[in-house]
């Protein structure tokens, strides 16, 4: 039986043993999930904590500068301009705020309406440093798991004030990041008080009012020093939702958030509940008056460049927001020195706002124009950017804001002054005046507008004439690619490089037949190189814009840059002087007025849509564009090319007082006499001749055609040594 009853222990035992290493390997299991576990939280806390580093590092480099003292509303900006006859300073215009602001000073404001902002909107407001961290964790748990329904959203009075004033407003992760940093910054540099008088002037209570003096106005018809606790109440619950509470659209859910921000502001203030109450039970009765808003002015074509430029200089410059740059513009007391003639301006607008002032055509709507006039060096003196009477502020302004094709009018940018500034033609080089490319049926491109051909011309006729073969042949010697760089680099044109519509080609560089074309401002900012010199400066609308406390604060860079050389733009201005000359009857013959010598360019692309003249004298560089928004032909009668007479008329109106004058460049390019037949200089051998302009180092070889008084054969083309005489080039 011993056996027996010892086997028995012996199986308990171990029974137990192994229960026992059972549970423990159980527990060493849990061990091991929940150790895992922590692990995987830290790893996932790293780089949870990595990824906001980035996002902290990236906001702190990228942060803006926001400068509240320019929100003060009663600084008006102020544009100046000189006088074109004195040369002395006078107010152009005023700016003032579109919206109904009128700025209050924070001692002007009632600490009681003070207290109730800030018990309404950020009871901390005195204690923290910009971002209250314990309703921010607040607000993103109470998001995540509906915690409560408190009123009281995460964002501080000031994060708000930068929300206003920057309209940064998107609801991303990277916003509210960017809005911290911000808060955190302004107040650095700025008092409570500063931010709070900011908020209370910049925020938006509904039906237009922006600022807690235009909300009294609008819906009490007080002063804000006259208001009730009631009615401050109701005036800041407005701005949870500006269109809905204010107590005129929704007065039941006004009050339900007035009524609690009474219950906080008493709170905060220390009042009874009594006084509560009694706040509670009383009733406001709104008023609301006409809304004090300026009516806004229809400005001038030109005040609107100068706005939109200015605007698009503090974006570039100092990385504001539209928006905020738009405010400053508006409110923040500049002063904007400005290029206008306003002789010029009133000469432009006479043509462009009444249409009997301009060319006949046969439509039946005008179509629209649009015009711009600078000095030699880049001064926008005049603009226009439509026909009829301007209806609106800051409309769409044509000569800034819509592209067209350019036609011919891009042919001296491209591959006239290209072939001469690299020596690849000279003003009477023989070029081949028939179609580049030949179809099976007989037809070619391209086509000349007269659907003539003449053989081999001059380059000169060529331009006179606005051949289209000639312009793409040589194109397609001097590489589209090139040409298309050439704009863009030197004039910032925008042409399209790539993709399967694109410039790099022979019909846009050539012809002007670009896939989304040019600006106007951009083709009479080019052309003023070939009357100055070579030189050019980017069209500019103003010198420089001082802050409300007299600081520069943009500054134009108006220094030229030299695009050709002085001897390549004297015979571009000379050829297109040739294209105004009635003598050669070139397409702008017509344009010249009494003794005045000026150059230029027509331009006309298919069926007539887009129409254009780019000219220039030694005063002014003037260029228009006549067409309709949603292309259409402009029908017109013979040889009346409406660009030519309204060109003609402004420009010799603008010049009226002026006295005669000729370019500086006169006596760079060298006069000389050609062959007509050859293109070679001549020699008094040649039956016909004509006077040519050249650069002086690059001068073509004498005509061989005619050295000995008659035309050579093609034994006698050889000399006694036996070489052969050098041929004149002709680009075929």
């Amino acid at each position: 039986m011993g056996p027996q009853k010892n086997n028995k222990k012996s199986t308990g035992r171990r029974v137990l043993g192994g229960v026992g290493k059972g549970v423990g390997g159980v527990f060493s299991v849990i061990g091991r999930v929940f150790a895992i576990a922590f692990l995987i939280l830290v790893i996932t806390g790293c780089i949870c904590a990595m990824v906001v580093s980035v996002y902290v590092i990236k906001f702190m480099q990228t942060d803006v500068n926001i400068d509240l003292h320019s929100l003060d509303l009663n600084n008006t900006t102020i544009l100046y301009a000189d006088d074109a006859e004195t040369g002395e300073l006078y107010e152009l215009y005023r700016l003032h705020g579109v919206e109904n602001r009128i700025w209050v000073e924070l001692s002007d404001i009632p600490q009681m309406v003070q207290d109730v902002v800030i018990a309404g909107e950020d009871k901390r407001f005195e204690e923290h440093q910009g971002v209250d961290w314990i309703r921010t964790v607040y607000a993103f748990l109470n998001e995540m798991f509906g915690l409560s329904e408190d009123r009281q959203g995460g964002s501080t009075l000031t994060q708000q004030l930068i929300k206003n004033v920057t309209d940064d407003s998107a609801s991303t992760f990277e916003r509210k990041i960017r809005e911290i940093f911000r808060a955190l910054n302004l107040e650095k540099q700025y008092t409570k008080d500063d931010i709070l008088e900011a908020y209370l002037n910049t925020v938006n209570f509904g039906y237009g009012a922006y600022g807690v003096q235009a909300a009294a106005n609008l819906y009490f018809g007080k002063d804000v020093s006259e208001l009730t606790v009631p009615e401050a109440a109701s005036i800041i619950a407005s701005t949870k939702n500006p269109a809905w509470l204010n107590p005129i659209t929704d007065p039941e859910a006004n009050k339900e958030r007035r009524d609690w921000i009474i219950g906080e502001y008493c709170d905060l203030v220390g009042l009874s509940d009594e006084e509560r109450d009694a706040y509670i039970a009383t009733p406001v009765e709104t008023q609301r008056t006409q809304m004090q808003t300026e009516s806004s002015e229809i400005q001038d074509y030109f005040i609107d460049t100068v706005i939109e430029e200015v605007i698009a200089d503090l974006q570039e410059t100092y990385g504001y927001e539209r928006s905020y740059a738009s405010s400053l513009i508006f409110s923040g007391g500049y002063r904007i020195y400005t290029t206008v003639n306003s002789e010029i301006q009133d000469t432009l607008e006479y043509y462009f706002e009444n249409v009997s002032n301009l060319p006949p055509i046969h439509n039946e709507e005008y179509p629209q124009g649009a015009c711009v006039v600078t000095d030699p060096y880049g001064r926008i003196l005049g603009i226009v950017g439509g026909t009829g009477p301007k209806t609106n502020a800051r409309s769409l302004n044509r000569a800034t804001m819509s592209r067209r094709q350019p036609g011919s009018s891009i042919k001296p940018l491209t591959v006239y002054s290209n072939g001469i500034l690299n020596n690849v033609i000279t003003w009477s080089t023989m070029i081949d005046d028939h179609p580049f490319e030949e179809n099976e049926d007989g037809t070619g491109w391209p086509v000349n507008f007269n659907g003539q051909y003449l053989g081999n011309i001059t380059v000169a006729e060529a331009i006179q004439r606005s051949t289209n073969t000639v312009a793409v042949r040589l194109a397609d010697r001097l590489n589209p690619l090139n040409l298309v760089n050439f704009l863009n680099d030197n004039f910032d044109f925008g042409l399209v490089t790539s993709g399967y519509n694109n410039d790099v080609a022979l019909a846009p560089v050539a012809l002007g037949a670009m896939t989304v074309g040019v600006y106007p401002i951009d083709m009479v900012g080019a052309y003023q190189m070939f009357g100055n010199g070579g030189a050019y400066t980017e069209p500019y609308s103003y010198t420089r814009v001082l802050d409300n406390e007299g600081n520069v604060i943009l500054e134009k860079n108006i220094t030229p840059t030299r695009i050709l050389d002085p001897e390549t733009a004297a015979v571009m201005n000379k050829l297109l002087q040739s294209v105004t000359d009635p003598t050669t009857y070139g397409t702008a013959s017509s344009v010249r007025w009494g003794e005045q010598v000026v150059g230029g360019k027509t331009g006309t692309t298919s069926n007539d849509y887009d129409h254009w003249f780019i000219g220039y004298s030694p005063y002014y560089v003037c260029g228009l564009w006549i067409g309709y928004d949603e292309s259409a032909t402009i029908n017109y009668s013979g040889y009346s090319y409406p660009p030519l007479v309204l060109w003609r008329n402004i420009m010799r109106d603008i010049h009226e007082d002026l006295p005669v004058k000729g370019f500086e460049d006169e006596g760079t390019a060298v006069a000389m006499s050609y062959c007509t037949e050859t293109g070679g200089l001549a020699t008094a051998n040649c039956p016909s001749s004509q006077i040519g302009y050249y650069k002086p180092s690059f001068i073509p070889s004498t005509c061989t055609k005619h050295l000995s008084g008659s035309e050579m054969t093609e034994e006698d083309d050889e000399d006694e040594d036996g070489e052969e005489y050098e041929e004149i080039v002709v680009i075929p």
